[in-house]
């Protein structure tokens, strides 16, 4: 009996330290519970940051000294600077219009090479007066020969007379009526010859030499050496090279911009040289009021001098023209723009061989720079050389190694 009451007591103190036990193991799980779930709790905000510092970390592109001195790598910082708005279009180099001569037949005639200077080429240089070629008027031209006769015969008495009067052997009234029949003569004469001066004729009056009637360039030669020409007939073109004309085409979509048109910047077509209206004595002749109904375009056409006939007549080139008065803007060199998928963005240096890409929102462009509305502070350097060397060390490493761009 007395062993049972021990055998239960036993038992019944197993069972209640069994309970502690259980218990504080209770509490031991609910206390590491608690402790968990306040973890937890403070877990999203220090998950926000470090997926916040990733990403910064990401958007780093490093690049090393080594290769920023390889690839030649350059930048500029971010200043105000004056810029214009512009208009950019497409346009060609012209012969000034008052500076271009065309040279037509004045009668019907035989054209015959000049003695002298021989066939005329085209791209040769000629000076004002200068013999171009012969011209032999034909037998049925006005009745030539009828024509010369009668003003030879009138300018011979009107000289004999002018000669008698001055020694006064004959009337004033006497030379007053020579004068009138040799200019009777001469003007049927000039008509016959289209206008061009009579002395070009030779002393037979059966050749007339077609004299150059400006210095300048032979272009746009028709001449058919030995056959006849008729009253009218283009010969060629005397162009003086020393001015050209600069002629935009204005889009319709941009006519309305024309307002304050001041003076331009251009580029030859395959050449990166930049020319300025403004370093050539530019001065602006016309903007066309009209839109042309074939090209839908407004013509605007500059003067500009033509030192050594460096631009030539018939080039074609891409021309801005600049607007009213500059304004203060944030800017940044053109050659720190790149272009990807379509949006302007730039490299910005923001360490020893850090780097960071930055999207852009850009307004006015001149012939240098472009102003910035967003993407980038004052005094911030911008990549203006090897930019986008830069950027394809980005794009092999997925633009998040932080090694990109060094050697190993």
């Amino acid at each position: 009996m007395i062993r049972s009451l021990h055998f239960l007591f036993i038992a019944a103190a197993f069972s209640w330290i069994l309970a502690g036990c259980g218990s504080a193991a209770h509490e031991s799980e609910k206390t590491a519970a608690t402790h968990e779930n306040e973890t937890h709790t403070e877990s999203p905000a220090a998950e926000a940051a470090d997926t916040h510092a990733g990403e910064a970390a990401l958007q780093l592109i490093s690049f090393s000294k080594h290769f920023q001195q390889a690839f030649s790598i350059r930048t500029e910082p971010v200043q105000q600077r004056p810029i214009h708005q512009i208009v950019r279009c497409l346009g060609e180099v012209k012969s000034a219009g008052t500076r271009e001569a065309e040279v037509v037949a004045p009668f019907a005639a035989m054209l015959l090479p000049d003695a002298e200077r021989g066939i005329v080429h085209p791209g040769q240089q000629v000076r004002r007066g200068e013999h171009l070629a012969v011209l032999a008027p034909s037998a049925a031209q006005g009745g030539w020969d009828q024509l010369v006769g009668d003003y030879q015969l009138a300018k011979a008495e009107y000289d004999r007379v002018t000669r008698l009067s001055d020694e006064g052997a004959l009337a004033p009234k006497r030379v007053l009526e020579a004068r009138l029949d040799l200019s009777v003569k001469e003007a049927r004469l000039r008509a016959a010859l289209g206008g061009m001066e009579i002395g070009n004729l030779d002393s037979t009056g059966r050749l007339f030499h077609l004299r150059a009637p400006s210095g300048g360039i032979v272009t746009d030669t028709h001449l058919r050496f030995g056959q006849h020409v008729e009253a009218g007939e283009h010969l060629f073109n005397i162009v003086d090279p020393s001015k050209v004309w600069l002629e935009a085409q204005v889009p319709a979509s941009e006519a309305e911009k024309l307002d304050g048109i001041k003076d331009a910047y251009f580029t030859i077509s395959g050449s990166k040289t930049i020319h300025r209206t403004e370093d050539y004595g530019g001065r602006l002749i016309t903007v066309g009021g009209l839109l042309d109904p074939a090209t839908r375009r407004v013509p605007v056409i500059f003067e500009i001098d033509n030192p050594d006939n460096r631009f030539k007549p018939g080039s074609f080139v891409q021309i801005c023209l600049r607007r009213g008065a500059a304004h203060q803007a944030l800017t940044v060199p053109q050659s720190a723009l790149l272009d990807e998928d379509g949006i302007p963005v730039a490299i910005v240096q923001v360490g020893a061989e850090d780097f960071r890409k930055a999207i852009l929102t850009i307004g006015a462009k001149d012939e240098t720079h472009v102003e910035v509305l967003a993407g980038l502070s004052e005094g911030e350097p911008v990549v203006t050389n090897g930019a986008y060397k830069v950027m394809l060390a980005a794009a092999k490493t997925g633009g998040g190694d932080a090694h990109a761009g060094h050697g190993h």
